[in-house]
C-alpha cells in the first residue's frame, strides 16, 4: 500500500476480501493520467541518456529514415526530406519490429478501432473494459497489469496461450489470471470491430466467432461484447521492406519478412549484420539483442571469438504470477529426447512472502526437465 500513490493511485475507500490469489479485491480510485504520465517521463529520461551516451562517445546519432544503396552505402532522408550518403566497413541492421493489426473491419492499421501494446501507456484517458486480444507474453503481462489497477479485463485466445513455452507452466498462469478476475475467451477469432459511442473512453462492439474443433472450450458459436478498450497483442513483423536490401544483396525469409543470418549474426552479405527482433530465428527479447550487439562488437574490434548463445536464454513473463525460465520446455526436450530419456522433477512451494497474506501454497511451481 506504501508504493500504491506510485501507480496511480490516490485513495482506497474500501478493501473487500482477497480473492483466490491472494489479491486485494475492491473500489479503488485511481489516476490513469498520472500513471501515464510517470511511465512517459521515464521513457524520456532513458531516451535522453542513450542520446547524452552517445553524445559522451562520439557516437553521431541521426533520426532518419534509411534504405540501402549497395552493401557499403546508406541513404538516409530525414524529416524535412533532405538526404545524405553514409557509408561504412560494417553495417547492423537493428531495426526491431512493428506491432501487427488484424485485417478485418475496425482492426486495420489504417482505419482501426483497437490500440497496440505500444500505446497502451500514451491513453490520454482511463481505459475502462478492456479486451486483449492474443494470448503472448505481453497480452497477459498486459491483462495482468490491467486487472491489477481493477480494470475488467477479457483475453480473447485463437488457440493456446504463450505458444513456445512450456504449457503446464502456460496453464498455470492462465489459472492464477483467472483467478485475479481476468477472463479468457479461447478458440475465438475476432471477425469484426464496430464502434458504438465517442468519448473517453469511448466504446467498442467486438464480434468474433468461434474456430475451436474441441466442442469442450466453448458452447458459443459467437461471442459479442462491448469494450471501452480493445488491444492487439498478436505479434510484430519486422519493417523490411522499406529498406531496399536486394540492394545490398541481404536475403530474407519470405514467410516472416525477417533477415536470414547465421550463428555470427552475418547475414547474407558478409559485412552486414543484423540482430534483434529483425533477424530470423533469434527470440524477441531486447536483452537478448543488447547483449548480442555487445558481443558483436567485439568479434568486429577486439577479435573476440565469443559468439551468442541463442539456446539456452533466461526469459521472464512478467504476469502478477511471474515465470520464469531457461533452455527446454517440456514438449520440446520430449521431441528432442524423447521421453523415456527424460527425468522431470516438480514441486510445489509456498514463499515466505506468502505466508502472512495467505496466499495459497499451491500457486507456486518449479520443475527441472
Amino acid at each position: 500500500m506504501r508504493l500504491a500513490p506510485s501507480y496511480g493511485f490516490s485513495s482506497v475507500k474500501s478493501l473487500m476480501k482477497k480473492s483466490p490469489g491472494g489479491m486485494l479485491r475492491g473500489e479503488f480510485e485511481h489516476n490513469w493520467k498520472q500513471l501515464t504520465k510517470d511511465i512517459q517521463n521515464h521513457i524520456h529520461s532513458l531516451n535522453w541518456k542513450f542520446k547524452v551516451t552517445c553524445n559522451e562517445k562520439k557516437i553521431e546519432y541521426m533520426n532518419v529514415f534509411a534504405k540501402f544503396m549497395d552493401p557499403h552505402t546508406i541513404k538516409t532522408r530525414d524529416k524535412q526530406g533532405e538526404t545524405k550518403l553514409v557509408t561504412g566497413n560494417h553495417i547492423v541492421v537493428a531495426i526491431g519490429g512493428r506491432p501487427k493489426y488484424l485485417d478485418i473491419i475496425g482492426g486495420r492499421e489504417e482505419d482501426a478501432y483497437c490500440i497496440t501494446s505500444d500505446d497502451l501507456f500514451s491513453l490520454s484517458y482511463s481505459p475502462g473494459k478492456v479486451l486483449v486480444i492474443g494470448a503472448s507474453y505481453i497480452a497477459l503481462e498486459c491483462a495482468g497489469f490491467l486487472i491489477s489497477l481493477n480494470f475488467e479485463v477479457v483475453v480473447l485466445v485463437r488457440s493456446m496461450i504463450l505458444r513456445g513455452f512450456d504449457q503446464n507452466m502456460a496453464k498455470r498462469i492462465q489459472l492464477h489470471l483467472q483467478s485475479l478476475g481476468v477472463l479468457f475467451m479461447i478458440g475465438f477469432e475476432p471477425t469484426k470491430i464496430t464502434k458504438l459511442e465517442d468519448g473517453t473512453p469511448p466504446k467498442f462492439e467486438l464480434l468474433a466467432t468461434n474456430i475451436s474443433k474441441e466442442e469442450s472450450k466453448s458452447n458459443l458459436s459467437v461471442f459479442k461484447d462491448t469494450f471501452n478498450t480493445i488491444l492487439l497483442a498478436i505479434g510484430r513483423h519486422p519493417s523490411t521492406s522499406a529498406l531496399n536490401l536486394d540492394a545490398a544483396n541481404v536475403k530474407l525469409n519470405k514467410d516472416s519478412g525477417k533477415i536470414i543470418v547465421n550463428d555470427a549474426d552475418q547475414t547474407s552479405t558478409k559485412n552486414i549484420y543484423s540482430l534483434g527482433d529483425c533477424a530470423e530465428g533469434r527470440r524477441e527479447l531486447a536483452p537478448l539483442a543488447i547483449q548480442s550487439g555487445k558481443l558483436l562488437a567485439r568479434r568486429l574490434y577486439r577479435g573476440s571469438p565469443v559468439l551468442t548463445d541463442y539456446t539456452n536464454v533466461p526469459t521472464t513473463v512478467y504476469t502478477p504470477l511471474e515465470y520464469g525460465c531457461i533452455g527446454l520446455s517440456e514438449e520440446d526436450a520430449i521431441e528432442k529426447y524423447q521421453r523415456s530419456n527424460l527425468e522431470i522433477y516438480h514441486t510445489l512451494f509456498q514463499p515466505i512472502e506468502f505466508v502472512l497474506p495467505h496466499i495459497l501454497p499451491q500457486t507456486c511451481y518449479l520443475k527441472v526437465n
